[in-house]
């Protein structure tokens, strides 16, 4: 692992306290948010990797995010604060989205035809080039 990285990843959690206490964090936050956003999602470490023990939960979090948090505020009467719906409502879409790859979406890709590769070389069809780089000379002209 790279040492830069990391040590720009602490320095932008080191801004994002500053913000906090200096009461600008809406405001600044995507000075070192936007990095941190970046170098998560770039980074790759297996124990993280949850989608090998319990399927890809991505989609189903997706879709099941809002509707979670609107009930969370619903039996609250509307009074919860926005950790509050998010700690009640993360496990809620969670299971759901658990529920969801195990008994539709993967079922669904499994019926799903197999797709075949586009080979690698173009081929010619009729003198013209097909499925090549495209080029802006106009024809005729290299």
């Amino acid at each position: 692992m790279k040492t830069r990285p990391v040590v720009l990843a602490l320095l932008a959690v080191i801004a994002l306290v500053i913000f906090v206490r200096l009461g600008r964090f809406i405001m600044l936050f995507p000075l070192a948010g936007a990095y941190l956003a970046i170098w998560f999602a770039r980074r790759y470490d297996p124990w993280l990797d949850y989608s090998r023990y319990c399927g890809d939960l991505s989609y189903g979090l997706y879709i099941y995010g809002w509707p979670a948090e609107e009930l969370v505020m619903w039996l609250s009467g509307g009074r919860a604060v926005w950790w509050q719906v998010f700690l009640i409502a993360l496990p809620a879409a969670a299971a759901l989205a658990f529920l969801s790859w195990h008994l539709v979406e993967r079922p669904a890709l499994r019926l799903k035809p197999a797709t075949r590769r586009p080979s690698a070389s173009p081929r010619r069809e009729a003198g013209v080039e097909v499925g090549g780089t495209a080029s802006m000379a106009s024809p005729g002209q290299s």
